[in-house]
């Protein structure tokens, strides 16, 4: 009886295995880790100091405030794991946030830090559950979890997908073995607020002036759980001579859903009654970089027109004005009349999906509107 008991406790075991794709793709953005593994001593800690041993764990994470797209920028960040055998070693006994692995570090500029761990182990004895905990000053959820696709079944993958507060990082390896990840944290998941008003605008297409007095340079658009692709667009905004980064010029963005419709929740204002809810606004960095995120829109219903974003501007000094909207390259409704004018205006955009299922395209632009 014994020996049965083992048995299909062994077999219990190799199924629970089977349910993880344990393939670590090469890092495919080596600039961006590195970036990361520059970060001053304020922004980084290492856990490895502590001594235990385990599968080495590079963590880049950036913070984003949900509500505004805006950076988390000098947070104080407090990080708790087990160890590779999944023990927290806790100094006081069942309170997992003493754990030997702890550490505390604090946000930068642009809302990142740089965690130098180890893999942690299952915690007890179910096969689901390595988990990195992040504490996050003022914010709401304030306690964060951090699990990885590739040690999560499919069953905590949709778990994760509806909680607030745990996120699902994709793991990545270097030609050492290392494990990385490269996440982008979005904390209390919302839609920018504008300050548009309930009265119609006479212009149809513009945006700028609606935009919110404290937006950065990224921003996320779809609202959490919003159906779709998920998709990043991002880039440079140069000035007339197209090699001066443009800074504080603000870019408004709108879309159609994933079922071709610009939809409404009935509360927009502003253009926003025209636009639907899909819409978002950045202001370049001194970089000039901008990055939306948000879903791939879907073609009208009549698929008389590609899929597009649509894309203002308004700079300093600059009146508000519309460029051509951003075309996914391999669209088989985009036009020769597309394609005749790319020469000039590239918007014909490749984008590229990532492990971790996001589109991700670049789009710089150089200004071209007379001053005002």
């Amino acid at each position: 009886m014994y020996e049965k008991v083992l048995l299909w406790s062994f077999i219990i075991f190799l199924a629970a295995a089977c349910q993880f794709e344990r393939q670590f793709e090469e890092v495919h953005d080596m600039a961006e880790y590195e970036s990361f593994q520059q970060l001053s001593k304020t922004h980084q800690l290492n856990l490895l100091r502590l001594g235990e041993a385990g599968q080495s764990l590079d963590l880049c994470l950036r913070l984003t405030d949900g509500k505004t797209g805006q950076p988390l920028k000098r947070k104080g960040v407090v990080v708790y794991q087990a160890n590779a055998k999944g023990d927290y070693l806790w100094e006081i006994p069942g309170d997992k946030s003493t754990a030997k692995l702890r550490g505390q570090l604090l946000t930068d500029e642009e809302g990142r830090i740089f965690l130098k761990t180890l893999l942690p182990g299952d915690f007890g004895s179910t096969f689901n559950n390595r988990t990195i905990h992040l504490k996050v000053e003022g914010t709401n959820p304030d306690q964060l979890n951090l699990y990885f696709r590739q040690y999560a079944n499919a069953d905590l993958q949709k778990e994760i997908q509806k909680a607030p507060d745990k996120f699902l990082i994709n793991l990545e390896q270097d030609a050492r073995s290392n494990l990385i990840g490269v996440q982008n944290l979005v904390i209390g998941k919302g839609t920018q607020k504008n300050i548009a008003t309930t009265t119609l605008p006479s212009c149809e297409w513009c945006g700028c002036n609606e935009a919110p007095e404290d937006i950065g340079y990224t921003t996320t658009i779809a609202p959490f759980g919003e159906p779709g692709t998920p998709l990043e667009l991002s880039g440079t905004v140069y000035l007339e001579d197209g090699i001066t980064p443009a800074s504080d010029v603000i870019i408004y963005a709108y879309h159609t859903n994933a079922k071709g419709l610009y939809a409404k929740k009935g509360d927009e204002t502003g253009n926003g009654l025209r636009h639907g809810y899909l819409r978002g606004w950045v202001k370049t960095n001194e970089q000039g970089q901008y990055k939306f995120r948000t879903i791939k829109p879907a073609p009208y219903p009549t698929r008389e027109e590609p899929a597009h974003i649509h894309m203002t501007l308004k700079a300093p000094g600059y009146p508000e004005y519309w460029i051509q909207s951003t075309l996914f390259k391999g669209d088989p409704l985009i036009s020769p009349e597309d394609y005749d004018i790319l020469e000039t205006n590239p918007h014909i955009i490749e984008f590229t999906k990532g492990e971790d299922g996001i589109l991700r395209g670049k789009r710089d632009i150089i200004i071209s509107q007379p001053k005002s």
